[in-house]
């Protein structure tokens, strides 16, 4: 083979090696935006079931007051009775 053509077949060699390297890098690049996608809407449903947790808490404090309200009372009304 003469210089030209070897020449010719490296840069051929390296052209498809830098195109193969950019593909990649797209395919890459794709892969990653899927998965910051995923982990964005996994917060905000995560978001929306911490904000159901949290009012589920508070209403469960309130139960728990009144119920110990109640418990006192009776207590109290059974102390007055002896």
């Amino acid at each position: 083979m003469s210089d030209t053509r070897k020449l010719i077949l490296d840069n051929i060699g390296h052209l498809l090696t830098l195109i193969s390297l950019i593909v990649s890098g797209a395919a890459m690049w794709q892969a990653m935006d899927k998965r910051v996608l995923v982990l964005e809407e996994a917060r905000t449903s995560q978001r929306v079931i911490d904000t159901r947790q949290d009012n589920e808490i508070v209403e469960n404090k309130k139960n728990v007051r009144e119920d110990l309200k109640e418990i006192n009372n009776k207590l109290d009304r059974l102390i007055e009775r002896k």
